[in-house]
């Protein structure tokens, strides 16, 4: 029947005439079941083009290709609903980025307010926010960092701009006149 038929055409042996017709005289096996490929003993999974590795091992094998494979479907569903929320917000609608971080803060602020004035009306405890969130050490660390590089950037681009590199000064400059190019042109 169709099961027996579904064993056959997974096991990896090819004997059909042009007819369409089934012949079991002469079976030899096809060369992906004698280089190790799909078995459907349950052994291993039937793998499509004579791949070597399972798709999930060529992926990685951890949660990215569990996501990426629909293995965890709460999780990719998730990322493809905020990564179509994102694009209709910003390719649709044309929001700027700067534009929604301003609209979040102001409903955050709008509802920090409407909490603590109606926290005296309904007997609830105020919101507290702490003070600080970074200690001092940390954000003299990050400043010092955002320091030393913009220090390192600014002393590149002067060296480039007195020929020292004279490499990358040529190309930023043909890369500044296709811009201008592109500008003038279209």
């Amino acid at each position: 029947g169709c099961q027996s038929f579904q064993a056959y055409a997974h096991s990896g042996y090819k004997n059909h005439n042009l007819d369409g017709k089934l012949h079991t005289e002469n079976l030899k096996p096809t060369s992906n079941m004698a280089t190790g490929g799909s078995h459907f003993n349950g052994h291993r999974a039937p793998r499509l083009f004579g791949r070597e590795r399972p798709v999930h091992a060529a992926l990685g094998g951890r949660e990215a290709a569990d996501i990426i494979l629909w293995r965890r479907p709460k999780v990719s569903a998730s990322i493809l609903g905020a990564a179509t929320a994102a694009w209709a917000l910003f390719e649709v609608a044309e929001y700027h980025f700067l534009t929604l971080a301003c609209y979040a803060a102001m409903i955050a602020m709008l509802t920090f307010f409407i909490w603590t004035n109606a926290s005296a009306f309904m007997n609830l405890p105020v919101p507290r926010i702490p003070e600080t969130i970074l200690s001092e050490r940390t954000a003299k660390q990050v400043i010092l960092g955002l320091h030393r590089r913009l220090t390192w950037f600014v002393h590149r681009l002067y060296a480039i701009a007195c020929g020292e590199d004279i490499k990358k000064f040529i190309m930023v400059t043909n890369i500044h006149g296709l811009v201008q190019a592109d500008l003038i042109y279209f």
